[in-house]
């Protein structure tokens, strides 16, 4: 007998299944561990395909060393790992090494004791509609859920559990901070939690734990979503705009959100929760399944161009500092929320525009504590004083970073302490100052809607224009999703929302249909041929020969036209883009599989 294996490790993409002889008497089925030996390793684990009975034809195959004792992949199990790997063009082997957990030779054993989980109660004020929410889940298959905050998101699901303790549910989180608040203040003892951080043994024991108890409930991080349980009866994708729910940066490159989708033909519900639809979600989610949440703090809209004469700074409007005064008078604090980071977002010689760019990548510097900073290398340098294009001493600034933020408010306002919070300046007595700068990295790690703040009498976000210029075909996008997830933050913290703008037409509108906006950005990419009517999938040659790199895209777009005539094709330093219909999609992937691992794909990037 010959069992055909996944051997557990990293392998080429063109790689299946391997041959291995059963020992006499040694009993195996698909789905079991396997400890085998492979090459010229030590031996390694594998998964059972298949069992064939068929003579070797001439080959001395190698023999199945032991059969490890682990919980057996069903057929479901197997048939789904092997799905996903065709549609991220990666190898099964690849995948199943990815997705499972590492195995010692020890059995495995419990979940160690989580701490005490707190007793979660639903905030009086929004009890009611939080109670409706859970209640229209009762007959829809799929919903989008509008929340405002993990806090309301995590009621949700609670409230959930608590009318079907006899389901099987999977709750993904975008982070790891995200994943374990959810898990430690959900009020359910019994929940598992994955998230990457733990150790292996955790993992695994984790794992078990998910793979033999009944009706379990597991939080998690996007590894948690490569969790497969055929019997999984709801997924909840807390926060499902956010882009971390999305694995770029490694392989096998995929979408938590899709994952969860992909279940809802085998009788799955899938729930998104969040504060803004993303403009794919309208497509997704009718009308009737989307709930909305009747209580959300109004948006103070400033116009920051009619302000500018009397404005204290370009970046801080009359109106902004006239808030940020009369809340310091209550006695209260203020966040301002200003993505940029440095004294300058870029360095460029007034003579002939020319911006000053790092040596090594090529990025337009900016400035940091008084000094040139490129944020890809994350190397700094002294600011130079001639222009290296034209050698005019003509190099300034350009914009306003947070550090210059910083220091016009604490000029504006002497006796006040002032602060700032970003990834480079991460200590935590800055938050106890009257007056906090802040970029993204206070909402994502600090800010905790469990245990929110109490003294914060106002949230601004200095300059909601700036995700417009991002180049990304949802640049409209995110600029709905970063007013509504600080206002979200506003609510929390019961304080009041002011946002800063120069397209005061178009955030009147954000604040009062938001939804309106989406549904006129997703016809603008059908105009375009943006996603989601349109799949672009993105191709990196790795080499240090531009020529290499330049012959290999070239061979591969020609490839790719000759099976799909309407596909388009552009390259640029960076990668091959090729865009296609999304039922073209199945033929692209035969190309694809046929490419060696030089070539790093994304098949999704909409």
């Amino acid at each position: 007998m010959i069992a055909e294996i996944y051997p557990l490790t990293r392998m080429p993409r063109r790689f299946g299944v391997f041959d291995y002889e059963i020992p006499e008497g040694m009993e195996v089925t698909p789905g079991m561990w396997v400890r085998i030996p492979f090459r010229s390793q030590k031996p390694i684990l594998g998964i059972v395909a298949r069992i064939k009975d068929i003579p070797p034809r001439g080959i001395v195959l190698k023999s199945i060393l032991e059969v490890v004792e682990m919980h057996k992949l069903s057929n479901a199990d197997l048939s789904w790992y092997e799905v996903l790997a065709h549609d991220t063009a990666q190898s099964i082997s690849s995948v199943l090494y990815t997705s499972l957990p590492s195995v010692s030779k020890r059995s495995p054993t419990t979940p160690e004791t989580p701490p005490p989980h707190r007793v979660l109660t639903f905030p009086p004020q929004d009890q009611a509609i939080l109670e409706n929410q859970v209640s229209a889940l009762r007959i829809r298959g799929e919903a989008w859920i509008e929340s405002p905050d993990l806090f309301r998101m995590t009621c949700v699901v609670a409230g959930y559990r608590r009318e079907h303790a006899d389901r099987t549910i999977l709750v993904l989180c975008p982070n790891v901070s995200d994943a374990k608040r959810a898990w430690l203040m959900c009020g359910m003892p019994d929940a598992l939690l994955v998230t990457g951080d733990e150790t292996p043994r955790a993992r695994r024991n984790t794992w078990s734990a998910w793979r033999t108890q009944r009706a379990p409930i597991l939080f998690g991080t996007r590894v948690a979503a490569l969790w497969h349980r055929q019997d999984i009866a709801a997924v909840f994708v807390l926060r499902s705009g956010h882009a971390n729910h999305k694995q770029a940066d490694r392989n096998p490159r995929f979408d938590a959100r899709t994952l969860a989708l992909s279940l809802r033909p085998g009788g799955t519900n899938a729930y998104f929760l969040d504060s803004s639809l993303r403009s794919d979600d309208l497509m997704r989610f009718s009308p009737t399944n989307r709930i909305a949440f009747d209580r959300c703090t109004s948006i103070r809209v400033v116009d920051r161009a009619s302000e500018r004469a009397a404005a204290p700074h370009p970046a801080i409007s009359y109106s902004a500092a006239d808030l940020i005064a009369q809340t310091l008078d209550e006695g209260k604090h203020i966040i301002c929320a200003y993505n940029k980071k440095g004294s300058a977002l870029r360095l460029r010689c007034h003579a002939c525009r020319a911006a000053v760019r790092c040596d090594t990548c090529q990025t337009p510097v900016g400035v940091r504590s008084g000094a040139g900073y490129c944020g890809p290398c994350r190397t700094t340098r002294p600011i130079p004083t001639i222009c290296s294009a034209c050698g005019a001493k003509e190099i300034r600034n350009e914009g306003y970073g947070n550090e210059s933020i910083v220091r016009t408010l604490q000029a504006l306002f002497p006796d006040t302490s002032v602060a700032l919070y970003d990834k480079e300046h991460t200590d935590p007595s800055v938050l106890t100052n009257q007056i906090i700068v802040t970029t993204r990295a206070w909402l994502e790690n600090v800010f905790n809607p469990f245990q929110p703040e109490s003294n914060v009498g106002v949230v601004i976000e200095l300059d909601a224009d700036a995700p417009l210029y991002d180049s990304s075909f949802r640049s409209t996008e995110s600029a709905v999703r970063n007013v509504l997830e600080w206002r979200g933050v506003a609510q929390a913290l019961h304080a009041t929302f002011s946002i800063q703008t120069d397209t005061p037409a178009l955030f009147y509108r954000i604040a009062e249909n938001p939804t309106a906006v989406l549904a006129e950005d997703l016809e603008t990419r059908r105009a375009y041929g943006y996603p989601p009517f349109r799949r672009i999938i993105a191709v990196r040659y790795i080499s240090d020969e531009p020529r290499e790199i330049a012959s290999a895209y070239a061979s591969l777009g020609h490839s790719v036209r000759e099976v799909i005539s309407e596909a388009k094709i552009q390259t640029n330093n960076a990668a091959l883009f090729i865009s296609i219909p999304p039922e073209k999609i199945e033929k692209l992937l035969v190309v694809l599989h046929a490419l060696d691992d030089h070539y790093v794909i994304d098949t999704n990037l909409g």
